[in-house]
């Protein structure tokens, strides 16, 4: 979706927030507006568009610039995803999965699995070109601290959410990473445990499953995990990080 897309529909918006509604005539003109783009917008974009949104929303309540209520906000970014949502081609989502080549992946139990999980998050990780992001209970594999250390090194931007607590025993590798150019790590607070296992890579491909980052996760549990490409999955998780992050306590 282009600049200019993205501008109008910012505009949407602004006049949805003025009064926190949205009423019948602006749900018509929003959906004309979609259905008059020379390209309509998939899931992904329609995912990126509320991300905005809701950043947008976050920002104003914080600083008190938004004359409607936290709840009031909220039911208007569910009407919008539902404006949104509507706008998509009923066969965008079935030609979309049929081009998909997601991937299950089994480990634990010996070396020889590990060597094979590992083969395949490392060659994901290598393909990286702009951006990691790690959302983890902690740490402590060290083929994947190597590979994020090296990444960073090539001007590859890390992000890693984990938890406040584990990050601090013994053998963890967050803390020894927070030094490093282009790493940056953020922990939860005391009140919960960050449990996520995933990594994103150039919001593009996502790796989530059972195992904690850990040799025991990739060799002696029995575990699994998934390499995600579908671009509307891959941006949910990218949602979920990233509300992780507006949340999170620098290291």
């Amino acid at each position: 979706m282009s600049q200019s897309n993205k501008k109008e529909f910012n505009a949407f918006l602004q006049r949805i927030l003025a009064d926190g509604q949205v009423d019948h005539d602006e749900k018509i003109a929003m959906q004309e507006w979609l259905c008059s783009m020379e390209k309509l917008p998939n899931l992904a974009d329609c995912l990126a568009l509320k991300r905005a949104f809701v950043s947008s929303v976050c920002r104003a309540l914080r600083k008190n610039r938004l004359k409607i209520t936290p709840e009031e906000a909220v039911r208007c970014v569910d009407e919008v995803v539902d404006v949104l949502l509507s706008s998509i081609p009923a066969q965008w989502d079935t030609k979309r999965d049929a081009e998909q080549a997601d991937s299950v992946f089994f480990c634990g139990g010996n070396t020889a699995n590990e060597q094979k999980a590992w083969s395949r998050v490392g060659l994901e990780l290598d393909q990286a070109t702009r951006s990691v992001k790690v959302a983890a209970f902690n740490l402590t594999y060290n083929p994947l601290r190597n590979a994020l250390s090296r990444l960073a090194d090539h001007e590859v931007t890390i992000q890693i959410f984990a938890d406040d607590a584990a990050c601090f025993a013994e053998g963890s590798d967050i803390e020894s990473l927070s030094g490093k150019k282009n790493i940056t790590i953020k922990l939860d607070g005391p009140e919960t445990m960050m449990h996520h296992k995933f990594i994103i890579i150039d919001d593009k491909v996502a790796i989530n499953g059972s195992m904690n980052f850990t040799r025991a996760g990739f060799a002696r549990n029995f575990e699994n995990f998934m390499i995600i490409h579908n671009p509307g999955v891959v941006a949910q998780f990218v949602e979920e990080f990233d509300c992780l992050w507006a949340g999170g306590n620098s290291l």
